[in-house]
């Protein structure tokens, strides 16, 4: 429970901290804060890629887990996954319709989240 509540204070809210700061900076502009304006610039794809990329080093390099289980494998390869959607769907915010950004960081971030937490949680568990 210690290593999933570090994780979570540490990876996932400070993780967010740019995407905290950049909220408060829209609500205190003149324009106000809006969620599309937001999250448009895909910032929560960058801190998602960043949180599954730790969560794989946490679970492949913990000298806590056993080498070759095939969950933790299998849970790499779901966090492996979240990391590259987050990674390649970044690269689209450029070219990409604003509500596409927002509706596809809203789905990966919670997938992301559930992927690395099983995979601290695994490590964890050791």
């Amino acid at each position: 429970m210690a290593r999933l509540t570090l994780w979570i204070l540490f990876g996932v809210i400070i993780g967010l901290m740019p995407l905290v700061f950049d909220t408060l900076r829209a609500t205190l502009s003149v324009q106000g804060f809006s969620v599309i304006t937001t999250l448009a610039r895909g910032q929560l794809f960058i801190s998602s890629a960043a949180m599954s990329a730790g969560a794989m080093g946490e679970l492949f390099f913990s000298s806590s887990t056993r080498r070759g289980d095939m969950l933790q494998v299998i849970a790499g390869f779901f966090c492996l996954l979240c990391c590259l959607a987050n990674s390649v769907a970044y690269t689209q915010v450029p070219v990409a319709q604003p509500a596409a950004i927002v509706t596809l960081s809203l789905i990966f971030f919670p997938l992301t989240i559930l992927a690395s937490g099983i995979c601290i949680g695994m490590t964890a568990g050791r």
